[in-house]
């Protein structure tokens, strides 16, 4: 393989079954935007940032029609958040296409960020703040 003009004899490689999360650590811990993908001793593809791009999209449901974004800002640990959480979306029959959760502090405090069905959740959003969520966005 080779890296500009430069040759690379044992270029970092991965598997197919690596989880996505591993490889795109890896890709961050080494300044690596592209993998060649190898089984059994075997190059069977590469895979590039764009396609973790595109993976990460799918995942969190990005291009999925009517949906929406909840921003929630949590502290602490807080025993049944999810479930409660979980609860007040399916009172309104919103199901959530994903969960993603970014540390905000070294407090503990963190942003949980939902991907939701739905054309418009403000009525779920309101019911969470009465809940005591701290919701922060949703668009």
């Amino acid at each position: 393989m080779t890296v500009g003009d430069i040759m690379v004899k044992k270029p970092m490689t991965i598997s197919p079954d690596m989880p996505i999360e591993e490889a795109i650590w890896l890709g961050k811990k080494h300044g690596i935007g592209a993998f060649p993908v190898v089984e059994n001793g075997e190059l069977v593809g590469i895979i590039t940032e764009s396609d973790i791009s595109g993976m990460v999209i799918k995942a969190l449901g990005v291009e999925e029609q009517d949906t929406m974004r909840i921003t929630i800002h949590a502290t602490g640990k807080r025993i049944g958040f999810i479930k409660n959480l979980v609860e007040i979306l399916d009172s309104h029959d919103i199901p959530i296409l994903s969960i993603m959760s970014i540390p905000k502090s070294d407090k503990g405090d963190w942003l949980l960020i939902l991907r939701v069905k739905a054309k418009d959740a403000s009525e779920a959003a309101e019911d969470l703040k009465k809940k005591g969520f701290m919701v922060t966005d949703i668009t």
